[in-house]
């Protein structure tokens, strides 16, 4: 084995190393992404995982703010092909690093930073934008990677939804977290009598996990909306794939986490069975 050859596993295993820490639903999208983008959006999926980790590792928010501002530099104010970060380094080899546009980084990394010291929105619509804001520079990137135009890029708002709601729950399930729970919306919070300390002190308490349910189930309502096929050639529902794959995954998930107590959660979000990969597959089958 070279050595060129050796740091290019090294770093492809880094990647995968760091997907699993955040979202390990994509170890099953993977599998059915267009074979030619494949090692793309694990790149990809890799850069998403270490700035998610860098707001959830911390309790102090300045460090979290310190290493997105490294980011920043690295994936902004620098050329990307010089970079030694392994993501990058993956990004660049594998052909992907062309696809992520200055401006997409930025919102990616603005939006990151911005939640870290958010109020809370005050309803579920607030939500719902907040969501769809944090994932949306996520899937422009990705639609590029897959080599899909914005006159193809034809899908319900709910997608972009569902996918940030997701993500706030993977972030409020680190222990270290700054702001755990703070996306939960104030009127569902007061409709329940639940308020921040009380879902970190008592997470198997009947009114919170109550809320916890009606907030699955809005997410359940966002992600079922989102699964409804639209019309495409079939060139691009190729390319649009691995996208309905996840958010089909995404769906099942948040049907599973309905019926747990948040403290639960991490068990559930880490775990992959059989049914996820049946999921998967009818939702690469609906898409082909």
């Amino acid at each position: 084995m070279t050595v060129a050859t050796s740091g290019q596993g090294n770093d492809e295993l880094y990647c995968w190393e760091q997907v699993t820490k955040t979202n390990r639903l994509f170890r099953v999208s993977h599998v059915f992404a267009p074979p030619r983008v494949a090692e793309k959006l694990l790149a990809l999926y890799a850069l998403f995982s270490v700035i998610e980790q860098a707001c959830t590792m911390h309790s102090d928010e300045e460090i979290a703010r310190n290493k997105l501002r490294w980011w920043r530099l690295e994936c902004i104010h620098r050329d990307l092909t010089h970079s030694h970060h392994p993501a990058l380094k993956e990004l660049v080899r594998t052909g992907a690093a062309p696809a992520l546009d200055t401006q997409s980084l930025t919102r990616l990394l603005d939006r990151a930073e911005a939640r870290l010291d958010l109020p809370a929105p005050a309803d579920v619509e607030d939500l719902k934008a907040r969501c769809q804001q944090l994932s949306q520079p996520q899937l422009e990137m990705e639609a590029r990677i897959c080599g899909i135009g914005e006159g193809e890029l034809d899908w319900n708002p709910e997608l972009s939804a569902c996918s940030g709601l997701m993500q706030f729950i993977r972030e409020s399930s680190g222990e270290n977290s700054a702001g755990r729970y703070r996306w939960l919306p104030l009127s569902l919070r007061a409709k329940h009598g639940v308020n921040q300390d009380a879902v970190l002190r008592k997470p198997r308490s009947g009114p919170v996990v109550e809320l916890f349910s009606e907030m699955m189930n809005i997410g359940i309502e966002w992600g079922t909306k989102c699964s409804g096929q639209r019309e495409h050639r079939p060139a691009t529902r190729s390319k649009l794939r691995h996208l309905h794959v996840i958010s089909g995954l995404h769906l099942r998930k948040l049907k599973r986490l309905k019926k747990l107590s948040p403290d639960r959660h991490p068990f559930e979000l880490g775990r992959l069975g059989p049914g996820d990969l049946l999921a998967a597959w009818n939702s690469a089958r609906r898409n082909t």
